[in-house]
């Protein structure tokens, strides 16, 4: 349960910062949650897009990559 509350409270960490553009911020966050769950497909992309606004793209694709290998149909993935 404790490890479900922390989950919930990096990705509420990781929302926020992006939504106020600190790129490093989310970058280091959504990486934490990835620590705790590999294959989280919002932080995944989460990741993706603090990259590419970070204006590290090629890290970016790599992320958009891993979540097209998950769910080859993800929206957000295809589109960036």
């Amino acid at each position: 349960m404790a490890q479900n509350s922390s989950l919930f409270e990096l990705e509420r960490l990781a929302i926020n910062f992006a939504l106020s553009a600190n790129w490093e911020e989310a970058i280091r966050t959504n990486q934490d949650i990835l620590q705790i769950e590999p294959f989280n497909l919002a932080a995944l992309n989460r990741l993706g897009i603090a990259y590419l606004k970070d204006n590290k793209i090629d890290q970016a694709r790599k992320e958009f990559e891993k979540v097209l290998k998950i769910d080859q149909f993800n929206s957000i993935a295809k589109n960036n």
